[in-house]
């Protein structure tokens, strides 16, 4: 199995640039005991490490690109939905 850039691990990847920039650029705010700032940075983190895997596991069970394609888009805008409400 050859594992290819797909849809859900392009915006994995994305996501957890973009958070790891923002961890980096507001530490002094998140490192701060009265909140749960690096707490949320993990939990986040830990979404972007679940899509991945997802994608990993799609791409092993899922021969046809287009349907990876599309169940790919479908995890990752429910992945998006759950940040955003949260």
């Amino acid at each position: 199995m050859r594992y290819k850039l797909t849809i859900l691990n392009a915006c994995s990847a994305a996501f957890m640039i973009g958070l790891i920039i923002y961890a980096m650029t507001n530490y002094s705010d998140l490192k701060n005991e009265d909140g749960f700032g690096m707490a949320a940075v993990y939990g986040l983190a830990g979404l972007s490490l679940m899509g991945g895997m997802m994608d990993f596991l799609l791409q092993a069970l899922v021969k046809h690109e287009g349907t990876m394609n599309i169940l790919g888009s479908f995890v990752a805008i429910t992945i998006g939905m759950v940040v955003a409400l949260s």
